[in-house]
């Protein structure tokens, strides 16, 4: 036994996280592999105990000096397998390996004798509990598997799927026995060795007690039909085994299918060939079954009649199956999305998901407003609709919805009896109801907030609220101050198409008076609109002078303290950067026209100050009067005011 501690990761090869599969299935396939495997520590002190089954019991490869456990470093699934050749003909009865961490889903395979590097035919796969950790663990053989000497092999191993940062499986110390310790995770096997382990799995057949049955064989696997199937016809299909030591041959192979207890089916064919110990066949019979579509499930039985036959109780295979009727709504086609207030036969298409063709399908069509069920109309598919095939229904009742009700809901549904999936029976849609004709201002663009006392050319928004286009909408400006309408002027829109917009610009411009407000209407009048509640939209308008704005920058800066605001000969303007950036002060007068210009160029943050001795850009001195400060940082501006006398 090594002492010590060590950990150890290499890369595999891409790939090395295999899904956990649920069934006993043999890996295949190939691909790069490489992700991490994983060893877990050196077992130092007292590892686990020596495997209480002597080297006689067992066929194995590995060493009894207990090293650590292996895993993939981020966890998943992986066959481990140990290949092993008996010294003379014997029978094995179990497999026995070292469990180090816990797993989950895992299952023990047994394969016959393959290649060098690869198993051969699988014989068993046994589902067990992997929640053992720091122990040998036994998973014993239905069947006792025989070999036939030296020349014959066994693959034997688990599949087993854990968590990352975890080590399942046990391993020795080495040296690995070449060509005889395997992993695989993404259907190819690798060697332990070629990846940088020169270890030996701690796995292990245990040697079976007491002879194989002179003649013993039986019925292993239903092959068809099984599980899901169509409704045929299907010619059965066994798989059988030869579980005893001599070759046997023509026998006879049963096969009885059964619905609700009552015997539907039954037919019988002879193996004529030799079948030689531990080899299987593939046997199909000579009648096809077909199932009937409201027949739910049926239970199909094979099993074999050898009358020198000693060991019953493995002759039988069972499946059981499901013949599949399913069709569904595949999607709502009318009515969805948005639509005009207007009569509506709903649409829907239907698709045949089975495996069967299916005839007379009901549908059912239902509309609700507010979890309210307000339309339901239901008509039927006659067919026949194929596998796979779609078809459009359309119901004989029309629909009619609401202009801007609450959203409207509708669900599609197939009604078969015989269906077998209600899973994707239903399709659903969402509908709104528009108005045919609804046009409307949706914003001011010009004038609004605050502007120089300069010519503008009012601008609004107008956007289609309705179902249908619209051409040549007579849009108005109005504008007014204290109560007065002091301008207005109309221009006409483009063809607007269901939800589309335009920008519109009045030919006629409008300039403000200083220091007054005004308020701004924009507004559609079209005849056909049935909706005015959205015909207009409003703005306010406040002129002042250039760069005067009634809040402060929320960017950029702002004028903190202008002193004194009563101005003899000189005022000194405070004012913050909030960040380093371009920045310009300037002095206007109440006209607009720029006075002084006080800074210039690029500041960094910070509080700063500029003085202004009342004098303009030629150096005279400015008459008395009211004068704004103008901060401009980096293209935002703010602004403050002092008045000015003698």
């Amino acid at each position: 036994m090594k002492i010590g501690a060590t950990i150890l990761s290499l890369m595999l090869l891409a790939g090395l996280s295999l899904a956990a599969q649920t069934s006993a299935s043999v890996p295949s396939g190939g691909g790069d592999l490489s992700p991490l495997l994983s060893q877990s520590r050196v077992v130092a002190g007292n590892g686990p105990s020596v495997c209480a089954l002597g080297a006689g019991d067992t066929l194995h490869v590995d060493l009894e000096a207990f090293n650590s456990g292996l895993g993939l470093f981020a966890g998943g699934a992986f066959f481990a397998a140990a290949r092993l050749s008996p010294a003379k003909a014997c029978t094995v009865s179990a497999v026995i390996f070292y469990k180090w961490d816990a797993s989950y889903d895992d299952y023990l395979f047994v394969w016959g004798k393959g290649t060098d590097s690869e198993p051969g035919q699988l014989i068993e796969s046994v589902p067990y509990t992997g929640a053992d950790t720091m122990a040998w663990q036994t998973v014993n053989l239905p069947i006792l598997v025989p070999l036939a000497g030296a020349t014959d092999d066994i693959w034997v191993g688990p599949r087993i799927n854990h968590g990352g940062g975890t080590h399942p499986l046990g391993i020795d110390d080495g040296p690995a026995a070449v060509g005889r310790n395997w992993i695989n995770s993404d259907g190819r096997w690798v060697e332990l060795r070629s990846v940088g382990y020169d270890v030996n799995w701690h796995i292990r057949a245990l040697l079976g007690h007491g002879g194989i049955p002179a003649h013993d064989v039986g019925a292993e696997l239903v092959l068809a039909p099984k599980d899901t199937v169509a409704l045929g016809p299907i010619a059965p299909m066994a798989r059988i085994r030869n579980f005893g030591a001599n070759p046997v041959t023509r026998f006879p192979v049963v096969c009885k299918i059964d619905s609700a207890d009552s015997v539907v089916f039954t037919d019988t064919t002879v193996f004529t060939g030799t079948l030689a110990p531990s080899e299987t066949a593939d046997v199909t019979f000579p009648r096809s079954w077909t199932g009937v579509p409201h027949k739910a499930y049926y239970r199909v039985t094979v099993f074999t009649s050898l009358s020198e036959d000693s060991v019953p109780s493995n002759d039988t295979a069972h499946a059981s199956i499901v013949p599949t009727i399913d069709v569904g709504a595949d999607v709502v086609m009318a009515p969805k999305d948005t639509v005009a207030p207007e009569s509506i036969a709903p649409m829907a298409r239907i698709r045949n998901f089975g495996f069967n063709p299916a005839s007379d399908i009901p549908v059912i069509c239902q509309i609700d407003s507010a979890s309210q069920v307000i339309f339901t109309d239901t008509t039927t598919y006659a067919g026949p609709l194929a596998p796979s095939d779609t078809a459009t229904v359309t119901f004989p009742k029309s629909w009619t919805g609401v202009a801007r009700s609450p959203h409207y809901q509708v669900a599609i549904f197939t009604k078969l009896l015989e269906d077998s999936v209600q899973t994707n029976d239903s399709a659903y849609g969402s509908v709104v109801v528009v108005p045919t004709i609804d046009v409307g201002a949706e914003a001011v663009l010009a004038p609004k907030d605050t502007v120089a006392p300069e010519s503008i050319a009012p601008m609004a928004r107008i956007r289609n609220f309705g179902f249908n286009s619209v051409d040549s909408v007579p849009v108005i400006c109005q504008i007014d101050s204290t109560g007065h309408i002091v301008f207005t002027d109309t221009t006409y829109t483009d063809s607007l198409a269901r939800s589309g917009t335009a920008n519109v610009t009045f030919l006629k411009k409008w300039t403000g008076v200083i220091g007054n407000d005004y308020g701004v209407a924009m507004f559609t009048v079209f005849p056909d609109d049935s909706v005015q509640a959205n015909d207009t939209v409003y703005a306010s308008v406040s002129v002042q002078a250039p760069g005067v704005e009634e809040q402060p920058a929320k960017l950029g800066g702002s004028v903190d303290r202008v002193l004194p605001t009563l101005v003899r000969d000189r005022v000194r303007i405070n004012f913050t950067v909030v960040r380093r950036g371009n920045v310009n002060l300037g002095v206007y007068d109440a006209t607009g026209s720029l006075v002084r210009t006080l800074v210039d160029g690029t500041l960094d943050p910070g509080s700063q100050s500029a003085t202004w001795d009342r004098t303009d850009s030629n150096g005279r001195r400015v008459a008395d009067g009211t004068y704004f400060y103008r901060l401009v940082v980096d293209g935002r501006a703010v602004s403050s005011k002092s008045v000015l006398f003698n």
